[in-house]
């Protein structure tokens, strides 16, 4: 039942603004190619291939009317994880609430499809998300801007025997974002997560992370994105120690 009602919240939220967001009609397909290569690969919390490295390209392709499509591969940087490779396709849809006051929401919502690669497909599951921003709630005569958010998380799995892709997360968020100049800004986030049966390990706040990252525009359209973050674990079922890892986002929008 709960989550039922999750599900239904994350789809009909952003459908009532549906007829409030007024886009124009794309004359040409949009997208962006992505790179990700990072320390490590997080997933609320839990480190997928160890202390490995990731990579992880794709592409997203803005189909208009707020939705996007997503591919993209998560792929270990050295062996050992063979078997945990995997692809995500997920269906993004963006729109505004209330966009002419001050407590306006920007919703984000997401039905993704995880697809294991090499190992057992009984292990494929999927997440559906929703993330609410209030961008306007406080704001500086400076342009620097404090952005509240929420982020709720369904995971399970297509098999009803495998309870290791089942539960809740919920992750409170805080993001700072200071301007540097006309063209540069600073983001510097924290935000704490709560796990709710992900895997059998109850219910609990699991962890706290903090970070920062800064997008540097090069020639073209293309932005490169550092970013570094510091996991502070409150148990051990998710997290059993804090944790340090960063990477690197390159995209190409075309």
């Amino acid at each position: 039942m709960k989550k039922m009602l999750f599900l239904i919240a994350v789809f009909l939220l952003p459908l009532t603004a549906f007829a409030e967001e007024s886009q124009k009609t794309k004359e040409f397909l949009e997208g962006t190619f992505s790179t990700t290569i990072a320390t490590q690969y997080k997933s609320v919390g839990r480190s997928k291939f160890g202390n490995k490295g990731l990579f992880s390209p794709g592409i997203n392709l803005d189909i208009g009317k707020g939705f996007s499509l997503d591919a993209r591969s998560y792929l270990p940087m050295s062996s050992g994880y063979e078997n945990s490779k995997k692809n995500a396709y997920t269906l993004f849809y963006e729109t505004k609430l209330f966009s002419k006051e001050k407590y306006e929401i920007n919703v984000k919502s997401k039905q993704l499809f995880y697809d294991i690669i090499n190992g057992n497909r009984h292990n494929n599951y999927q997440e559906t998300g929703c993330k609410l921003a209030f961008p306007k709630l406080i704001n500086f005569e400076n342009s620097d801007q404090i952005i509240p958010s929420y982020y709720g998380i369904a995971f399970w799995s297509q098999k009803k025997n495998n309870s290791g892709y089942n539960g809740f997360a919920h992750i409170f968020n805080i993001d700072y974002v200071k301007k540097i100049n006309t063209k540069q800004k600073v983001k510097y986030y924290s935000n704490i997560t709560y796990n709710d049966s992900i895997g059998d390990s109850g219910s609990f706040f699991s962890h706290i992370t903090i970070g920062t990252s800064t997008d540097i525009k090069l020639k073209g359209n293309l932005v490169i994105t550092p970013f570094i973050n510091y996991q502070i674990s409150l148990e051990n079922s998710v997290c059993d120690k804090n944790d340090v890892y960063g990477g690197l986002i390159v995209r190409y929008k075309f």
